[in-house]
């Protein structure tokens, strides 16, 4: 784990702020997404969306954004609990007229406009749901 991280802080990451995200699935989701990593490989793409979304409305359509996933598949206890880490640059890269990039900081989201976020992840991964298991129906006939 040390040397993940001091790989990620010397090689990886710019020296730019940085948030963490972390994304706690509800009990009833954990059997899905600890045996079908296509369901948690849709609900990393979606949060991650999410959040480049809310940064984006923050700082302007036109920043680019980044962030590093890491998937943690167990508690500290050792029992299987799927979750997300994500660290997230606090802003984005913006292309000047001369074409430097200068990183822009945004200010933290605000409490409501996480709860939002949160509320559009569960929708949206809700939708995946439903569609992937009305795909598997038809494929089926």
């Amino acid at each position: 784990m040390h040397d993940g991280a001091l790989h990620l802080v010397q090689r990886v990451l710019p020296a730019v702020p940085i948030r963490q995200y972390v994304l706690s699935p509800p009990s009833e989701l954990v059997p899905l997404l600890a045996a079908h990593g296509e369901a948690l490989s849709a609900l990393s793409g979606i949060f991650v969306e999410a959040i480049f979304s809310g940064i984006r409305g923050r700082a302007g359509a036109a920043v680019a954004c980044g962030a590093v996933v890491v998937i943690q598949r167990f508690t500290k206890a050792l029992t299987v609990y799927p979750h997300l880490h994500v660290l997230v640059l606090d802003g984005g890269y913006v292309q000047r007229d001369d074409e430097t990039l200068d990183f822009d900081e945004v200010a933290p989201p605000a409490s409501r406009a996480l709860r939002r976020l949160e509320a559009g992840v569960e929708e949206r991964f809700t939708r995946w749901r439903s569609a992937t298991a009305s795909s598997k129906t038809s494929q089926s006939r």
